[in-house]
Formats: C-alpha cells, sequence, structure tokens
C-alpha cells in the first residue's frame, strides 16, 4: 500500500528504502546486542579487533573511521571487562596492539551468531541468489559511496548521540 499523496517512484525511493532499513537492522541489532551486554559501538570494536588481531588502537580507529581518542575509551571498557588486551606492538613499543581474550572471542561468536540471525531475517523474503545479489550490490553502493567495510558512519559523532546503528 503506498502511502497517500505519493505516488509510486516517491514511495519506493532508494535512499528512503535504504534509510528505512538501515535504521531497522540497527535496532534489530541493538536489541539483539543487549541480550549479550554489548552496545553497537562496542560490537563493531569486537569485529574490528577480531577481524585485524594484533594491529594498534591507531590502525583500528582509522579502519573504522573513529577518532583515536574516542576508541580509548571503548577499549578501556572492554579491557575492564576482560574482552580486550592490550600489548605492547611488535614494531613499535610506543603503539599498544589489540587483541581479543578468550573471554572476548567466546563472545565474538555469540556476536556472529546474532548478526547471521539478523541477516537471516531480514533476508527471509529473498532466495540464496537474490540474497548474495542485493548483498553484491549493497556492497559496491557502499565502496562508491566511500565507506569502510568495517566502519560505520556514526562512529563520526560517536559519544556525541545514542542512536543505534548496526
Amino acid at each position: 500500500m503506498l502511502l497517500q499523496g505519493l505516488d509510486t517512484a516517491q514511495a519506493r525511493d532508494v535512499g528512503i528504502l535504504l534509510s528505512q532499513l538501515g535504521y531497522h537492522s540497527a535496532a534489530l541489532m541493538a536489541e539483539q546486542l543487549a541480550g549479550i551486554k554489548l552496545t553497537p559501538a562496542q560490537a563493531g570494536i569486537i569485529r574490528a579487533i577480531a577481524a585485524q588481531s594484533g594491529q594498534s588502537q591507531q590502525a583500528i580507529s582509522a579502519d573504522l573511521g573513529i577518532a583515536a581518542s574516542r576508541l580509548v575509551g571503548y577499549v578501556d571498557d572492554l579491557e575492564r571487562r576482560g574482552l580486550v588486551e592490550r600489548r605492547h606492538h611488535e614494531t613499535d613499543r610506543r603503539l599498544y596492539a589489540l587483541f581479543l581474550t578468550e573471554a572476548g572471542q567466546k563472545l565474538m561468536g555469540e556476536l556472529t551468531h546474532l548478526l547471521e540471525e539478523r541477516e537471516v531475517r531480514l533476508t527471509s523474503g529473498l532466495d540464496r541468489d537474490e540474497s548474495e545479489t542485493l548483498r553484491e550490490m549493497l556492497a559496491r553502493v557502499a565502496q562508491q559511496e566511500g565507506l569502510k567495510p568495517l566502519g560505520h558512519p556514526a562512529y563520526r559523532t560517536l559519544g556525541e548521540c545514542s542512536q543505534p546503528f548496526g
């Protein structure tokens, strides 16, 4: 059903659809993450550390698109919780390298499962080929727009607002 006063083109605007789905997906993710006591930002940071174990805080902050000063506080919290460990960097003793602890790796497994559940839910109306095509097309659009694979545009304002993202 189209919204009253909108024609088909307006109701099917790609930007609006992406915005609606993005917000919906982020809300689902925030709800799921609450069950494992993570915020979306913490989950993104854990995913980045898992994908780039041993990278410096500076490298991870750059890949996420978050200011290094903001990342420090999040890493401090994850370290206090026993999920992340800082070690001196192999080649530059002035830097710290980030690693997931055993507890962090276990949580990453739970996080991966939640993300897979969310993807299944969001693509349940598509067959396998359609789902893969959608993923490929969205990845191309994200790349075209200069979005970082591990980052999220909301990281630019992390700490300034409490909007969910994922």
